[in-house]
């Protein structure tokens, strides 16, 4: 009984969204390398959140929801207004380019 709610414990934190998005991060547009052809780059961001607690995987789209929100928060320190991301999410981890698109 006692694992039984140790378990149940860790799979509703394993949903659970600990990153906060800042109210100018949320006006950070997200697009592709082909649609930024006149966008000044501003960066490379590196961010990461956990995949894994304990030995259960966290919901791949939380993980990447997470991801962008972090993303977007630092591009809002680059000065950028619009992120790109150069790979796919890969245990909790994600590059990105920042870009200012609006001069």
């Amino acid at each position: 009984m006692k694992i039984l709610v140790v378990l149940l414990g860790i799979l509703t934190l394993s949903a659970c969204t600990w990153v906060n998005e800042n109210t100018d991060g949320r006006d950070v547009n997200v697009s592709t390398s082909q649609r930024i052809g006149n966008c000044q780059k501003s960066g490379d961001i590196n961010v990461s959140v956990a995949s894994k607690i304990g030995f259960i995987n966290r919901s791949s789209k939380k993980v990447q929801e997470e991801l962008l929100v972090l993303a977007r928060n630092e591009a809002i320190k680059l000065g950028a207004d619009t992120i790109v991301a150069v790979n796919k999410p890969l245990k909790g981890a994600q590059r990105y380019t920042a870009h200012d698109c609006i001069n």
